[in-house]
This record gives structure tokens, C-alpha cells and sequence, in this order.
């Protein structure tokens, strides 16, 4: 990182997301949906998906290809427009279209082998270096799951999975919700935003009696505080003299 972004002595910043990220995902559809997974890009310019030096397009892991090959590739030639969206899905995409009403301004490709696993799958998105004989880099990464706190109700009872903030970490269960329409949102703006800003807990103590003579026994109630979103755990006492205390 340029010398000025770096965080020498102090706290690491937040995860930098990519100018491509996977936006939405339909792991558990309805009887009669079907799966995809949705790319979004975050950049104000259009972006090609594939290195033409080496013939080879941008993967999806943890899906397959039709064939059973690891990996999901798009083709060579691949874009993705700015701000724009991109689908993978698990059907025919021209049938996909069809069903979803996605306009044809949205690329689908598709189909992709198998299916995503209802019980969590992790899912990478990777681009070949530029260099011949060169690896693979990661763009982006989800790991979702059907369990707590991942949203029950993309298990199945019809929505997708949508990612509330496209800048945020994508392997953060808190940065995903449950889509607020069925079968999500293809090819859309994600109809969940980010999640509510934290209200920290609220201390409140009482002490009796207030004022008296040496030597003198005061006791200090705090069973008033409370946290507005969540549950308090723990009380830690400073009493300013050096002494300390919990409960």
C-alpha cells in the first residue's frame, strides 16, 4: 500500500473489497426457481472478466462446470458493464431470462454443473494472472451457510441471499441478508441495505448512601444499564481509588 494508507503501530483498517464482488446468491431456491450467483461491478468503468494473452476467463469455485470441472469460467471476451451486474445460473440462461423477466442488458452465462450446497458452500471468484503460466488471484470470497446467523429464510423458503453493502467484507455473515423478494433480485439493485449502526450499552448506577462519615460502606447498584440491540454480559467496576470489581 502507498506509504500514506498503511497502518504502521495502528489498527489494521477494514477488508478492501474488489472492484468485482458476488453480490447475490440463490443456493436453496422454491420448488420451481433455480439457483445463480450474481457478480456486481463496483467500478465506474466496464471491465473485462478474461486474460486474452492467456485464453482463460475469470472462475467461480465452489460451483462446477458443465462437464464437472472445477470451477466455473466464463468465456474469453467476457464484460461486465460499470455498476453493472452479471449472472451465472443453473438452467439454460435464455430459460433463465425468460422466467425472471432479466433484461437483456444483463449477461447471462450458464449453465453450471451440479449444484450449490444447501448445507454451505464457499465460493471464490478468481482471475488469471496476466503472465503465462501464471496462478490464480482472489477477488472476492463468500462463505455461506444455512445456519445461525446466516438468514434461515434463503434455506428454502424462497429468497436469496443478498449482500447489504457491495464495500464491506463478503465473508461476513453480517453482510448478507435475506432478499425481501422471492426469487430475489437477478440482474437488480439488492433490496437490503447495511445493517443498523450499533447503539452501544447505556451504564447506570446507583450509589447509597450518597455522602457520610469515615468510615463508611456504600453499595453501587447497576441493574438499570442496559444495551438498546443487544444483551449485557458483563459489569466491570473502577472505583477511581485503584480498586476494581465485577458483577
Amino acid at each position: 500500500a502507498p506509504l500514506e494508507e498503511r497502518s504502521l503501530g495502528a489498527e489494521n483498517p477494514g477488508h478492501l473489497a474488489g472492484p468485482v464482488i458476488i453480490s447475490e446468491i440463490h443456493y436453496h431456491p422454491a420448488r420451481g426457481d433455480s439457483e445463480f450467483v450474481e457478480l456486481y461491478n463496483r467500478g465506474a468503468e466496464p471491465l473485462e472478466l478474461s486474460e486474452e494473452a492467456r485464453g482463460r476467463g475469470w472462475v467461480l469455485r465452489g460451483l462446477s462446470g458443465v462437464h464437472g470441472e472445477e470451477g466455473y469460467e466464463l468465456p474469453v471476451g467476457t464484460t461486465i458493464a460499470a455498476r453493472g451486474f452479471l449472472l451465472v445460473s443453473s438452467i439454460d440462461p435464455r430459460l433463465f431470462r425468460q422466467l425472471n423477466s432479466v433484461p437483456d442488458s444483463i449477461p447471462i452465462y450458464g449453465p453450471f454443473g451440479g449444484s450449490l450446497d444447501n448445507s454451505g458452500e464457499s465460493l471464490r471468484l478468481m482471475r488469471p494472472e496476466a503472465t503465462e503460466g501464471g496462478g490464480w488471484i482472489l477477488v472476492d470470497r463468500a462463505r455461506y451457510d444455512d445456519k445461525t446467523p446466516w438468514p434461515v429464510a434463503a434455506d428454502g423458503e424462497g429468497p436469496s441471499l443478498e449482500r447489504r453493502d457491495p464495500g464491506a467484507y463478503g465473508n461476513d455473515p453480517e453482510n448478507w441478508g435475506a432478499s425481501e423478494r422471492t426469487p430475489g433480485t437477478p440482474g437488480e439493485t439488492n433490496t437490503i441495505g447495511p445493517p443498523p449502526p450499533n447503539i452501544e450499552p447505556r451504564a447506570l448506577f446507583s450509589m447509597s448512601p450518597e455522602a457520610g462519615f469515615a468510615p463508611l460502606r456504600v453499595e453501587f447498584d447497576a441493574s438499570d444499564s442496559n444495551d438498546p440491540d443487544g444483551q449485557l454480559v458483563s459489569y466491570s467496576w473502577d472505583f477511581g481509588d485503584g480498586q476494581s470489581a465485577s458483577g
